[in-house]
């Protein structure tokens, strides 16, 4: 175990060893905070304590740069507010918004949203109903119930409790909304973004941090133009034919067994299998894997028409009237793990390889229609 000035240069020599920019950057910035923190006591167990967690830290940076993909994903979670203090500062705007601090409770409208949407929920998200309703609340909570009639009626603060609980449990299985993304209904750009965020209730949301976090991970989860491998000589348009040169290979950094270190016995678990090799191919599936786990919330202007606005056409039926003029939804990145978009579009030459096969397969069932109905 290190001590003093010893783990202080180990820490710092790790962090600044981390592939990722943004990773070294937070950790550097991080480790100089919490020693530059009041002293302790040296025989307090505060003390003891702030030195077992930055040993476990000092391990874990280890264990990241050494190509171990379960800390390289814990390190890579922390600094792109995956998990950690990070991730409830951009829950926060959405569980109290407009600045509320009293503990109601309940679901503002972008938190509903959330927890209703699988792509923001680790487990089976719940319905809207159960969010009024806690499926934990008792029965006696309903004053008409009969349990209500023969027990006597649930008191305000044990509901309180209940829902308190239940509030607390949703919050805690809720990945947190990487950026929020304004829409408007006539697909025009938004103006002035603060002004509709303040409207909705997220003024105190970071929106241009976080907008530059998702810029940042999307630009890194995909493979750069320069790099990518030229396409076989009969998918080459005319153009690519002509072009000449090809992508120099790149050379891959692998640590021998000797330059790597041996970990303490107790991170020989079922979790740290062999290292990998910390290549670009790997850090952008870590990417993916982030934006995967990393949902949009998508602020769109709700259908309502004001009884006084003379504009709206008398020809066609008046929308339904909202109670929240903004509506919430959720989207994912289209650089995310597992999202079909990132496929390419089809060229002409591939529409026509594509049509081909169609017509020799419409072909052949016509053939074999054909015999068996000679057969007949």
């Amino acid at each position: 175990m290190l001590l003093g000035t010893r783990l202080y240069r180990a820490l710092l020599q790790e962090s600044n060893a981390l592939q990722d920019s943004r990773a070294a950057s937070y950790y550097r910035q991080k480790i100089r905070t919490d020693f530059r923190k009041d002293p302790v006591p040296e025989s307090s167990k505060t003390a003891l304590k702030r030195v077992s967690k930055a040993n476990k830290l000092l391990r874990q940076l280890q264990a990241a740069n050494d190509g171990y993909l379960h800390s390289l994903t814990r390190v890579l979670d922390t600094a792109y507010a995956r998990r950690g203090p990070a991730k409830h500062q951009l829950l926060r705007p959405l569980s109290h918004p407009n600045g509320r601090t009293a503990p109601d409770y309940s679901f503002p409208a972008p938190l509903s949203a959330l927890v209703t949407s699988p792509l923001a929920h680790y487990s089976r998200p719940p319905t809207r109903t159960q969010l009024a309703n806690p499926p934990t609340l008792p029965p006696r909570a309903d004053p008409t119930s009969e349990d209500a009639r023969l027990l006597g009626p649930l008191i305000p603060q044990r509901i309180n409790a209940v829902k308190r609980r239940y509030f607390n449990s949703q919050l805690g299985k809720l990945r947190a909304p990487i950026a929020i993304q304004l829409k408007r209904k006539d697909g025009q750009p938004v103006e002035d973004e603060l002004e509709m965020l303040k409207q909705a209730g997220l003024g105190s949301f970071n929106y241009a941090s976080s907008k530059s976090l998702l810029e940042e991970l999307e630009a890194k989860a995909q493979v750069a133009e320069a790099s990518r491998p030229r396409l076989p000589r009969r998918l080459q348009s005319p153009e690519e034919r002509a072009t000449k040169g090809s992508v120099p290979p790149q050379v891959k950094h692998e640590v021998s067994e000797d330059e790597r270190r041996i970990l303490s016995p107790s991170y020989k678990n079922t979790k740290w299998h062999r290292p990998k090799t910390i290549t670009s191919r790997l850090l952008r599936r870590r990417y993916q894997n982030i934006l995967a786990n990393s949902p949009i919330l998508v602020v769109e202007p709700s259908d309502v028409i004001s009884p006084t606005d003379t504009s709206a056409p008398t020809s066609q039926p008046a929308p339904r009237p909202s109670k929240d003029p903004f509506s919430f939804s959720v989207a994912q990145s289209a650089f995310a793990k597992g999202n079909t978009r990132q496929l390419p579009l089809a060229s002409a030459e591939d529409c026509w390889w594509d049509l081909q096969e169609r017509e020799l397969g419409l072909q052949g069932a016509a053939r074999s229609n054909k015999g068996k109905s000679h057969r007949g």
